[in-house]
């Protein structure tokens, strides 16, 4: 029989055996465990630092892509408008030569105006007008204009023609006569240049409609170049009867101090204190003569505040009108210790247009007129209401090879603003011939009744002969809307 192999000594050499190694293979598995535990904890804090560094790059790469926007932004601004970098320069150069009364003319440079724009940025545009006249140099206009507010919005700030009238608002040369009309001279002030602010709102409706509000230091400002009707400044007869009521008062102060020459110095000392007061009083009117360039200070009251209703729709495919209101108010005007004046300018604006659609660009007939209306108290004579305006109607045809050409004829009725009843009236027909885009001569005859009296340039028979270039680009919008 064979012996079988599990006897009691192999079954218990076989189990020390097993007991014998059994022990140090548990001990083994435990510190595996342990290190495998190590090894997830080094990995998670490893991930842990692999996405906290991954946020930094995905936020580092957001940053980057916002620079990368901002500046494409700007690219694409400047590619929209490069007068950024490079500004519109241009200027234009009106000469005339007038004749008025018998034997009597002269030349004039009416103006030789720089015109420098340009983008500031997506938000905003800029720009300015310098003037040379004979009278000399003057920086005319120097505005900035906001181009990306929200609600159609658009702001002004600076030195500009405020929003009063239609024509007040067109340099001198942009007029489709020679000269601005004496109704605007003396119920605007000339140009309605002005120095402060102004808001439009584009209302949404299915026409054009806009809504302007301003506030300035005044508004109008007849300078060198703005000549009036009848060729001259409108101020120049009021300066030469001002300068002899000078030498008058002058001769009569010589004669009354050769009389008082006794009552010493006390005296001198009282006349003296009231010389100064005088002078000071002065200067406080002075700056109320620059009108709306002037930038002296002034209260609240003594501002000029606007409001204007433009609009402009097609009344046909060739047909269109354009109306416009305007309501300019001074509270205080020339304010002294013992009196206020205020003031109230209207005016009304209507221009009626006929484009064939057939013809030329510049083709066409132009129907136009202002009425204004001015609200003064003066301290002589009281209250005065006056009504002025004036109306003018244009033909536009444009003959192969010989130019394009215009045909006209201006009416106008100036009053005294004091004495309301007396006005100037004049009828000027013109012709105007236009070689090419930048360059214009035109011939005007203007025959005046005036009962004003201000200068005798105003009566009778005046002849302009107005001669104007453009050099580079020059534009204060569309004007060619006449």
């Amino acid at each position: 029989m064979r012996r079988s192999l599990a006897t009691p000594g192999f079954i218990l050499g076989c189990m020390a055996w097993v007991m014998s190694g059994a022990v140090p293979g548990i001990a083994g598995a435990d510190e595996s465990v342990d290190a495998l535990k190590r090894q997830l904890t080094e990995m998670q804090e490893n991930m842990d630092k692999l996405k906290e560094r991954i946020h930094r790059l995905e936020e580092e790469e957001e940053t980057e892509s916002q620079r990368v926007t901002r500046v494409e932004d700007s690219v694409k601004a400047i590619q929209k408008s490069p007068s950024i970098v490079n500004p519109s320069i241009g200027m234009v150069i009106d000469t005339s030569f007038d004749r008025r009364g018998e034997d009597k003319g002269s030349f004039h440079l009416r103006s030789a105006e720089l015109g420098i724009a340009a983008e500031v940025d997506p938000y905003a545009r800029a720009h300015a007008f310098i003037v040379a006249t004979d009278d000399g140099i003057e920086l005319e206009e120097a505005a900035v204009t906001t181009t990306s507010l929200p609600y159609n919005l658009t702001g002004q700030a600076g030195r500009f023609f405020a929003a009063f009238g239609r024509l007040a608002q067109f340099h001198q040369h942009e007029l489709p006569f020679v000269n601005t009309p004496l109704s605007i001279n003396r119920m605007v002030g000339g140009e309605a240049l002005a120095t402060g602010t102004q808001w439009t709102w584009l209302l949404p409706t299915p026409f054009y409609l806009a809504l302007t509000g301003g506030v300035y230091n005044d508004i109008g400002h007849t300078h060198g170049h703005g000549h009036a009707e009848g060729g001259e400044d409108e101020h120049a007869g009021e300066e030469g009867e001002h300068e002899g009521e000078e030498d008058e008062h002058e001769g009569e102060e010589g004669e009354h101090e050769e009389g008082h020459d006794e009552e010493g110095e006390d005296h001198d000392h009282e006349e003296g204190h009231d010389d100064e007061e005088g002078e000071d009083h002065g200067h406080e009117e002075a700056g109320h003569d620059h009108g709306g360039a002037g930038g002296s200070a002034r209260f609240l009251s003594e501002l000029t505040y606007l409001a204007r209703l433009h609009t402009f729709f097609d009344l046909t495919d060739t047909f269109n009108l354009e109306l416009g209101s305007s309501l300019a108010y001074t509270p205080r005007m020339d304010v002294d210790e013992d009196s206020t004046d205020d003031r109230s300018r209207f005016g009304v604006d209507l221009t009626f247009r006929h484009r064939p659609l057939t013809a030329d660009l510049y083709e066409g007939f132009t129907l136009a007129g202002e009425l204004f209306g001015n609200d003064q108290r003066f301290h002589d004579v009281g209250r005065q209401k006056a009504w002025g305006g004036y109306a003018y109607a244009q033909l536009d045809f444009n003959p192969e090879i010989l130019g394009r050409w215009n045909l006209g004829l201006l009416l106008d009725v100036a009053p005294d603003l004091e004495k309301p009843a007396a006005k100037t009236r004049s009828l000027s027909p013109y012709i105007s011939w236009w070689p090419s885009e930048f360059h214009r001569l035109r011939l005007q005859y203007t025959y005046g009744w005036d009962k004003v009296m201000e200068t005798p340039d105003h009566e009778g028979s005046q002849i302009y002969l107005q001669w104007t270039a453009v050099l580079g680009s020059h534009s204060h919008g569309f004007r060619e809307r006449q």
